[in-house]
């Protein structure tokens, strides 16, 4: 399922375009037709940023840094509208199995189980 979601955010933003609501100029991706907004990536972004880094300053951050967070943040975003999409589809239906799964992906992300209950 992770590779899965790695390419379709490839798929997703290389795929911007205009007709999807919201406004194509600013946004970062595509993902079944919804725009993922570069506000909402760069607030996320920043929030990671502090989760992991602390309260420093951002413009300290290093650009590669900034990049890998930036990804990321990017790829939770394109998962989390592949999940509602789904959930959609199936009538709202998930099973169990499906949620654990995207659980472990996600806690997988974090060093322990209580940094990633925060």
């Amino acid at each position: 399922m992770y590779r899965f979601v790695r390419v379709a955010a490839l798929v997703a933003v290389f795929g911007i375009g205009s007709g999807c609501g919201g406004s194509s100029e600013d946004a970062v991706a595509r993902v079944n037709g919804r725009l993922l907004q570069r506000a909402e990536l760069e607030q996320r972004t920043r929030s990671l940023a502090v989760e992991n880094l602390g309260n420093v300053d951002w413009s300290i951050i290093t650009d590669d840094v900034k990049a890998r967070l930036r990804t990321t943040v990017l790829e939770n975003m394109i998962s989390q509208t592949l999940m509602v999409d789904a959930a959609e589809s199936a009538g709202g239906r998930i099973s169990d199995d499906q949620v654990e799964l995207e659980m472990s992906f996600a806690r997988a992300r974090f060093p322990s189980r209580s940094d990633f209950e925060k």
